[in-house]
C-alpha cells in the first residue's frame, strides 16, 4: 500500500475525492479572502463565492487568478458535482464540466493541468488515471487490487522535491516524500482532528481540525524539512468562517485563500 501512496503523492498537486458523505453534506459554502500570514487577524474580508443552497467542495488554485471547485446544486438526489471556476480578474463564474461522484476533485496531473479519475474495475479493482483540461487520457498512475486510496492530501513543498501529505490512516501525521532521494520523513503532528493542510509559498501550513484554522511554520533544513513552533490558532476577520471550516486553498503567490465552512 505505502509503494503505492508514495507513486500518487509525487506527481500531484492535492488529491481529494469527491464521496456520497460529503455530497450528502449541508450548507457547504465557499468564501474567497484575503490572506496576511503576519497580521494579528490574518484572513480578511472574506466573500462568498459558492451559489446559495449548493454544497461547496474542493477548491483549488491553478494559476494566480483562477480558483477551481465543486459544487452540487440544488436539491437533486443525483450523485454529481459540477466543476467551477471563478475567475479573480473578472469576479465571474463559469462551469466547465459534470464529475460522478467516484471522480476525484482538482488536481495538478503529472504533465498539465487537470483531473485525476478513479476508475473501477473488475474484481474490486481500481485505476487512478491522469485527465488533461480537455478531458483526455494523460497518463496511468497506479494501480491497486484493494482499491486506491482515495483520502490523501498532498502539497509540494516551496518547488522543492518535497511533497507534504497527510493521510488519515496515519495516526495524524503529516509526513513528507523526496522525489528525488526516495525518502519519507514524519514532519510534524497535525492539529487533532485535522485531516485536510494547505500551504503557503513560504511554507506556512494552514489545516483545519473541522471547526478552526490552525498555521505552522516548515523550513527547509539540510536534507530534510523541520517544522518550526507549534500550532497557533487563526483569527479571522469576517462574520462568516468563525466555524465549522473544513478544506482550505492558498493562492500560489499567498495573497488570497479559499475557506469551505457553514454559512
Amino acid at each position: 500500500m505505502m509503494k503505492i501512496v508514495l507513486k500518487i503523492v509525487c506527481s500531484l498537486g492535492a488529491l481529494t475525492l469527491l464521496s456520497p458523505n460529503v455530497l450528502a453534506g449541508q450548507n457547504n459554502t465557499l468564501f474567497l479572502g484575503k490572506l496576511d500570514l503576519r497580521a494579528k487577524q490574518p484572513i480578511k474580508e472574506l466573500s462568498q463565492i459558492s451559489t446559495d443552497l449548493a454544497i461547496a467542495d474542493n477548491p483549488h488554485f491553478f494559476d494566480r487568478n483562477h480558483l477551481y471547485f465543486t459544487q452540487v446544486l440544488g436539491t437533486s438526489n443525483e450523485l454529481g458535482a459540477d466543476v467551477f471556476i471563478w475567475d479573480l480578474s473578472k469576479n465571474s463564474m463559469r462551469s466547465i464540466v459534470r464529475l460522478s461522484t467516484n471522480q476525484p476533485a482538482l488536481a495538478q496531473s503529472p504533465k498539465d493541468f487537470g483531473w485525476l479519475v478513479v476508475r473501477e474495475k473488475d474484481n474490486d479493482q481500481s485505476e487512478l488515471r491522469a485527465i488533461n483540461i480537455n478531458g483526455n487520457p494523460e497518463t496511468y498512475l497506479a494501480q491497486n487490487g484493494g482499491g486506491v486510496n482515495t483520502s490523501i492530501n498532498a502539497h509540494q513543498f516551496e518547488k522543492s522535491n518535497w511533497y507534504l501529505y497527510a493521510q488519515n490512516q496515519q495516526k495524524n501525521q503529516l509526513k513528507a516524500y523526496n522525489t528525488k532521494s526516495k525518502k519519507t520523513i514524519v514532519v510534524s503532528q497535525l492539529p487533532q482532528g485535522s485531516e485536510y493542510f494547505s500551504v503557503s509559498a513560504t511554507g506556512h501550513l494552514i489545516a483545519s481540525d473541522g471547526s478552526k484554522l490552525y498555521q505552522r511554520q516548515v523550513i527547509s533544513k539540510g536534507e530534510y524539512l523541520q517544522a518550526e513552533g507549534d500550532w497557533s490558532p487563526m483569527s479571522i476577520e469576517s462574520e462568516f468562517c468563525q466555524s465549522g471550516i473544513t478544506k482550505t486553498a492558498i493562492s500560489p503567490y499567498g495573497e488570497m485563500i479559499a475557506l469551505v465552512c457553514s454559512k
